[in-house]
């Protein structure tokens, strides 16, 4: 809370500073970079895949009210499948057996030809930490999430 909190008033001092700049070109370049940076920044609350979807199966209005509209940073997953026209990848647990949680996983919408083309690097099963915005939890399927990221487990 603390953070969104300190986002916001930064985000607010930025604009605030653009508006008396006397419209000077270079005080808008100046700002909009701010702005750049500030988007780039974004803060991920890191959580591991079995926990999300042992609590989706244990209880999905809850993991729905916990995890919905945040953004993530999901470590311990494997690439399941990679859509044949990279709208989305479905990312499961990277150790635990097969079927453990059901039909759960967590479903990535890819949107952007620059994320399209970072997912053609990586293969089915390949282990990978995703970031995202969860759009939402449902107690058969798992998470829905917005991919913004993905890297390759080192």
């Amino acid at each position: 809370m603390k953070k969104l909190l300190f986002v916001v008033v930064a985000v607010f001092t930025m604009f605030c500073v653009a508006g008396c700049g006397g419209g000077s070109s270079s005080g808008s370049k100046q700002s909009s970079n701010a702005q750049t940076q500030a988007q780039k920044e974004k803060t991920y609350a890191e959580a591991n895949i079995n926990q999300l979807l042992k609590e989706a199966q244990e209880n999905a209005a809850k993991a729905n009210k916990t995890y919905k509209g945040k953004d993530v940073k999901i470590v311990g997953g494997a690439i399941q499948n990679i859509d044949s026209d990279v709208k989305y990848i479905t990312v499961d647990s990277a150790s635990a057996g097969l079927m453990e949680y059901g039909m759960m996983s967590v479903h990535c919408d890819i949107k952007g030809e620059k994320l399209k083309d970072k997912v053609l690097e990586f293969k089915k099963e390949q282990p990978v930490i995703i970031y995202g915005k969860i759009k939402e939890v449902g107690d058969l399927m798992g998470y829905t999430m917005v991919l913004e990221k993905i890297e390759a487990v080192k």
